[in-house]
């Protein structure tokens, strides 16, 4: 798969991910108190002069800078409470390589207007997959990655059989009609994206660093009938309907999958004691 293919829509037009992402500003917000304040005890326990901080998966448009702009008014309240000078801050804002980072840097100015300072915070653009490194050796404090990970590297393999046709006829996820083979593709593919995204980090995050992961999840192995799986069945059936239409192609549909996968407690448990 063509990874500079699959990004969220640039630009700040009204179907751009800039003017449709508030679910997961929301999301960010439901959780940033579990955010700020792992950074903040970072800072405490370290007192660094100098702070790396990464956003996997930042896409673009105002939630890229939202989070980072809390983070850094929060070290600088911890600054004063415990009367020491704030850190420099160094931001890393990564996606892949077809994502709009250009829209993201025009909001830089007004980033600086609301932060108030401007001469100790630098950011870089850091274009990659986070399946592979992005960052030299213990060079990150934090890692904050927020609706990314649920995206895999690829559409499993194991979709598909020995032939090129695929096994989940008439859908473009799990669902309910899927046979039991789908799910086990889709839960192979995760342990093997999330196994590599870990042994990056590991090797790219400074002793003692912290990361914080929002990710789609379900609430157990056999929970398939959950909002989002919903969501699939029903662009599902729009193809559908639109192969019946003759406004798409049906071989074009029936090729179409996607590389989304929720996932439940029991499977990053899993990842994380192999991964070690």
């Amino acid at each position: 798969m063509d990874v500079k293919a699959i990004h969220m829509k640039g630009g700040v037009g009204e179907t751009s991910y800039a003017q449709n992402s508030s679910l997961q500003m929301r999301v960010v917000n439901l959780m940033k108190h579990i955010t700020l304040s792992t950074i903040v005890n970072l800072y405490i326990a370290t007192t660094p002069t100098r702070l790396a901080i990464a956003d996997l998966g930042c896409s673009s448009g105002p939630n890229s800078l939202t989070l980072i702009k809390q983070i850094i008014q929060s070290v600088d309240e911890a600054c004063h409470r415990i009367d020491r000078l704030p850190p420099e801050f160094m931001v890393s804002l990564n996606d892949l390589v077809a994502n709009d980072f250009y829209s993201i840097f025009l909001g830089l100015p007004e980033f600086y207007k609301m932060l108030k300072r401007s001469q100790s915070v630098f950011f870089a653009g850091v274009p990659g997959s986070f399946y592979g490194r992005l960052f030299p050796a213990n060079s990150l404090d934090f890692i904050h990655s927020s609706f990314s990970v649920h995206w895999l590297s690829q559409v499993p393999k194991d979709l598909f059989d020995e032939n090129g046709k695929c096994i989940n006829k008439g859908n473009i996820y799990i669902s309910l009609t899927s046979p039991p083979s789908v799910a086990k593709a889709y839960e192979k593919q995760f342990a093997e994206d999330f196994n590599l995204f870990l042994r990056f980090r590991s090797a790219e995050l400074a002793f003692g660093g912290r990361m914080v992961l929002i990710m789609a999840g379900r609430a157990g192995r056999d929970s398939w009938g959950n909002g989002i799986t919903f969501l699939w069945d029903v662009l599902a059936q729009a193809f559908s309907i639109m192969v019946s239409l003759g406004k798409v192609e049906e071989e074009k549909v029936s090729k179409y999958k996607t590389h989304f996968y929720t996932l439940c407690v029991e499977e990053i448990e899993e990842v994380v004691q192999r991964e070690g």
